[in-house]
């Protein structure tokens, strides 16, 4: 039972990641929202979109 579980929240997890609109994580960001606003704007916890923005800034 507790196998089913987690594989539901990891599903539920990625399927989040996947329905995050990218282009309205850049134009938020531009926009100069805090984490927190863009969090609950986009349905995800600060850590998250604090990952994403490191993520980016690593990147490009």
């Amino acid at each position: 039972m507790k196998n089913k579980i987690g594989h539901l929240i990891q599903e539920k997890t990625v399927s989040s990641l996947v329905d995050l609109d990218f282009h309205n994580f850049i134009e938020m960001t531009e926009d100069g929202l805090s984490d927190e606003e863009m969090a609950n704007e986009l349905g995800v916890s600060r850590k998250y979109i604090k990952q994403l923005k490191d993520e980016i800034y690593r990147d490009y």
